[in-house]
């Protein structure tokens, strides 16, 4: 039953992510971040999947920091082939 209930809450969050008008940027040395992400501080968390937290440098540039404490600076995203560069 929690698995179900999990599966039903993130397809829910999908479609509602999906219907919103979720893309942002950093400035112009960042890719356009959309739905499964969310720009930290700028959306609600409902714009994106928890865990896909990007925040923005001083230099306006993406930066996905995962939970062992690594940053990853985003060059692109490809959302099609779900590729980080």
């Amino acid at each position: 039953m929690k698995y179900f209930f999990n599966l039903f809450f993130m397809v829910a969050l999908a479609v509602h992510g999906a219907a919103l008008n979720c893309t942002a940027s950093c400035g112009n040395h960042g890719p356009v971040i959309r739905f499964r992400f969310r720009i930290k501080d700028k959306k609600p968390e409902y714009y994106g999947y928890p865990g896909f937290d990007v925040s923005c440098t001083e230099h306006n540039y993406a930066v996905l920091e995962l939970p062992t404490s690594v940053k990853l600076y985003i060059r692109s995203i490809d959302y099609e082939s779900q590729v980080l560069k």
